[in-house]
């Protein structure tokens, strides 16, 4: 067996399936930051044999077998035609072509193994613009080398990978199955390349790239895995990967960002702040930071700083949306109403901001404009819970008699009951459990269950009731000191389920309002 087909670990095929196969099984045993010089060899002896296989593909089996005789010239033929005579040609490998393209590839290997060429977009674009793309039957093997070298140096900038991705459509390739990666490489790769020419964050590399005495791969290998990590809810991986980067090089803006954006998961807004500041005096045009840093100043209720930070950056509608709900909070209603009406202009059916400004102007006791708006939400989303509720709350406060006397337009009560129209219970119901997908009203449902599942631990003829009443006959009349530990806890659970019950009639009178 030839020195290359050993290396891959297989018999001389010219099934190019099972040469992938192959590289890609070898590739877990000389990885190339692991073992860089059995991942030199390997990846030789994957060029080899495609190579190889290449040049068989192009000679056709009769031309190899082929042989040039030599023969006396016949008597009837005249010296003109023996000079005549032609024997077959032989087709000879388009040796030149595989040169180039193996050329190609050793230009990326080393445009990528320098930092601060592989994060150049021009330094792309050059190697891009070799003449061996012009062709449509090269740049496909260009193609299908260059996925493979990407699919394990994947290091990259965004920008990069949507200038890769302009070039190749490797995306719609590997999305329509076609046999450009083995299945294992393509299982593995497809997502991640998903990610990354997705609307992901758009990771700096410059900061890094210009730190010295630093391994440039680990850190950002470590500051994409945390990244990944945090969007997908697994806070303890994103902080060690978080946490692994820092040790490494701690003066990068989107380090600190997602130092950042965990200390805020965590609640520790006093420390968020500090990261935050720290990634937007690095890079004060980073809108991701801007939004998160004006977030935190606004779980503080430092409105003024939010106010400021935000105004200076509303380049984006989430930027807008969050400086207006600042100064809802910050009861500044006609600064927010003159914001809202604009976005609304913008989006007129994003719910959430129409809701924002239907807020603005019930907060300024515009009844009419704010029941305009959540009645808009209706139309867009039937069951918006949050509408529903506004909206019972509105008319009730349009039906007293000190309002209807203020309102120099009045709508009659059958119009209301009109609009509002009559459901069945179930649908009541319905709207009533959708309606209560929001923290603040899902808590009361989740502590009931909770302190009823407790109470009836005791006895599963015991409710909370009982316990209460016991619990209150106790504190009076008996002085039984072990029947009062006994009861404590049960009459606290009891405590907890009446309050959430009490929350929970008092939403759904309000939703029933609404739907009169």
């Amino acid at each position: 067996m030839n020195g290359y087909w050993a290396i891959l670990g297989i018999e001389p095929t010219d099934d190019l399936s099972v040469i992938k196969k192959a590289y890609s099984k070898q590739l877990k045993v000389h990885h190339p930051e692991d073992d860089p010089e059995g991942y030199q060899r390997l990846r030789e002896a994957f060029d080899r044999a495609k190579q190889d296989l290449k040049r068989r593909e192009r000679v056709p089996a009769h031309a190899e077998a082929a042989v040039v005789e030599t023969s006396w010239p016949e008597p009837s033929l005249s010296h003109y035609n023996q000079e005549q005579k032609r024997v077959t040609p032989v087709i000879l490998p388009d040796v030149e072509s595989l040169k180039s393209i193996e050329t190609f590839i050793e230009n990326v290997e080393s445009l990528y193994s320098d930092i601060t060429s592989r994060i150049s977009e021009e330094a792309w674009l050059e190697l891009l613009d070799d003449e061996l793309l012009w062709s449509i039957e090269h740049k496909q093997e260009v193609s299908e080398e260059l996925l493979y070298f990407i699919s394990e140096h994947h290091l990259l900038p965004r920008k990069i990978w949507l200038l890769l991705e302009n070039q190749f459509q490797w995306y719609e390739l590997m999305k329509e199955d076609l046999d450009i990666l083995d299945t294992e490489t393509k299982e593995r790769f497809f997502p991640y390349y998903k990610k990354r020419i997705g609307p992901s964050f758009d990771l700096s590399y410059e900061f890094a790239a210009n730190a010295q005495d630093i391994h440039h791969d680990e850190f950002f290998r470590a500051r994409e895995r945390a990244f990944d990590a945090f969007f997908e809810g697994d806070m303890n991986s994103a902080e060690n990967e978080a946490a692994a980067a820092k040790e490494i090089f701690s003066g990068d803006p989107d380090l600190l960002l997602i130092q950042g954006l965990l200390a805020a998961h965590q609640q520790a807004y006093d420390e968020a702040e500090i990261f935050l500041s720290k990634a937007y005096s690095l890079r004060p045009v980073h809108q991701q930071t801007i939004t998160h840093l004006a977030q935190i100043f606004l779980l503080r209720k430092d409105f003024d700083q939010a106010a400021h930070l935000l105004l200076h950056h509303q380049d984006t509608k989430e930027a807008k949306f969050l400086l207006a709900t600042v100064y809802v909070k910050s009861e500044q209603y006609e600064k927010a109403e003159t914001l809202l009406s604009a976005m609304v202009s913008s989006w007129p059916d994003d719910t959430d901001v129409i809701s924002l400004l239907g807020h603005a102007f019930f907060k300024q006791e515009k009844w009419l404009e704010a029941r305009k708006q959540f009645t808009r939400i209706r139309e867009i989303e039937p069951y918006d819970g949050e509408a529903i509720t506004m909206l019972a709350e509105i008319n009730r406060i349009l039906h007293t008699r000190k309002i209807r006397k203020k309102l120099k337009r009045r709508i009659p009560k059958s119009q209301l009951k009109k609009e509002m129209n009559y459901y069945s219970l179930k649908k009541k119901m319905l709207i009533f459990l959708i309606s209560q997908l929001r923290w603040r009203l899902l808590l009361p449902l989740v502590l009931a269950y909770i302190s009823y599942k407790k109470v009836s631990e005791i006895d599963e003829k015991t409710n909370p009731f009982w316990l209460m009443f016991m619990f209150i006959l106790n504190l009076f009349i008996s002085s039984d000191q072990d029947f009062y530990d006994f009861i404590f806890w049960p009459a606290i659970w009891s405590i907890v389920f009446l309050v959430s019950v009490f929350f929970i009639w008092r939403e759904w009178k309000k939703i029933f309002r609404g739907l009169r």
